[in-house]
């Protein structure tokens, strides 16, 4: 289950929700202490209500997340359908495949500069630029779920955002700095053309992304 509700409209849920069960553990005790024919404290009864109510809240905050989606994020549910209008709403769920693609509808650029060493132990910087489009929502859900069978995360169902910039950072990027730099170890540094630079950046693109990863970003040298 999925429900949205305005942002400002939360606080006032939680108050209205507290109150009842407070209202009804309180009623519960009271008639366990008459039941029991024990003198009614109010003080312990208050005490017995209070460690009810926060024990419900630990159990039911088990049961649902609760997300705040921006304006140009993209909702996926578990069954891979999009939630609309979520922007700038609390959302409630108890769909535990459901994630948050953040910034999903604005193209943008990012550049990463990178140091290798050449073959003769020379330094040379390198550049990359890389280009995030809007994609599908299936090369979305395909990176999300690469994305947590490679990172290394305390709890992988906490996990609620998940963007193509972390993606590449997390999962590509390694790999991509370890490639090139085999790569330009072949050559010396007068040997090492832009040329060269830009085929061994197509290359890496062409020959080791996946599908679903040049659907989330595309890279050039600078």
């Amino acid at each position: 289950m999925t429900i949205l509700i305005p942002t400002w409209l939360g606080p006032i849920l939680w108050i209205i929700w507290n109150s009842i069960f407070i209202l009804l553990y309180l009623y519960i005790v009271w008639k366990v202490f008459q039941w029991l024919k024990i003198k009614a404290n109010h003080w312990v009864i208050g005490g017995i209500t209070l460690l009810a109510l926060i024990w419900t809240s630990n159990v039911l905050e088990g049961q649902y997340r609760v997300f705040y989606p921006a304006e140009h994020d993209l909702v996926i549910k578990g069954d891979g359908s999009i939630v609309e209008n979520a922007a700038n709403k609390r959302l409630i769920t108890t769909d535990k495949g459901l994630f948050v693609f953040i910034r999903a509808s604005i193209p943008f650029e990012d550049t990463m500069s990178y140091s290798f060493e050449t073959k003769d132990g020379q330094k040379t910087d390198f550049e990359i630029i890389l280009s995030y489009s809007e994609t599908d929502v299936i090369s979305i859900i395909q990176s999300f779920q690469a994305y947590k069978e490679l990172v290394d995360l305390e709890d992988i169902s906490s996990m609620k955002y998940f963007s193509s910039t972390g993606y590449y950072i997390d999962v590509v990027e390694e790999t991509f700095t370890e490639l090139v730099s085999q790569q330009i170890q072949q050559y010396k540094a007068e040997e090492l053309t832009n040329e060269i630079r830009m085929e061994i950046v197509k290359t890496f693109e062409s020959e080791v992304l996946n599908d679903h990863e040049k659907n989330l970003f595309s890279m050039e040298l600078k």
